[in-house]
C-alpha cells in the first residue's frame, strides 16, 4: 500500500485510519459512524477500509463484552428469584471487570491508531 496515498478528502490514508480509531475511543459511536461510514461508503483503499471495519467489530465487540458483564447480577437475581435465592457477585466485581475492560479497550484503540499513523497492519 502506498503510504503517500490520500483519501478523497486529501487527509493521508494513513491518517484517516488513525482518525477512525482516535474517533473511536474518544468520540464514541457517533464519530466512528460518521469516520467509518464515510470511509466504507466513499473510499476505496483497501488497508484504509479493513481499517475501518477494524474499528466497527472492535468497538462493538468491547460494548457486547461490558454489556454481558454488567449483566450478570441481574441475571444472577433472576435464577435466585426462580429458585427462591439470593445470589450475587462480591464486592461489584462486575464493575471492576468493567473497568479493566475499558482499559482494555482504551490500550487497544491507541495502538492501533499509533500503529496507523506508521502505516502497519
Amino acid at each position: 500500500v502506498n503510504i503517500m496515498e490520500k483519501t478523497k478528502l486529501g487527509l493521508p490514508v494513513r491518517v484517516m485510519a488513525a482518525v477512525i480509531f482516535f474517533a473511536s475511543l474518544f468520540g464514541g459511536y457517533v464519530s466512528l459512524i460518521l469516520t467509518a461510514g464515510y470511509v466504507l461508503l466513499r473510499e476505496g483503499n483497501k488497508w484504509l477500509r479493513k481499517s475501518a471495519f477494524r474499528a466497527v467489530f472492535l468497538m462493538l465487540l468491547f460494548s457486547g463484552i461490558e454489556t454481558v458483564v454488567g449483566s450478570v447480577n441481574e441475571i444472577l437475581s433472576i435464577i435466585g428469584n426462580i429458585y427462591d435465592t439470593f445470589i450475587q457477585i462480591p464486592i461489584n466485581f462486575d464493575d471492576i471487570l468493567i473497568s479493566a475492560i475499558s482499559i482494555v479497550k482504551t490500550a487497544v484503540f491507541i495502538i492501533l491508531g499509533i500503529k496507523a499513523l506508521c502505516h502497519k497492519d
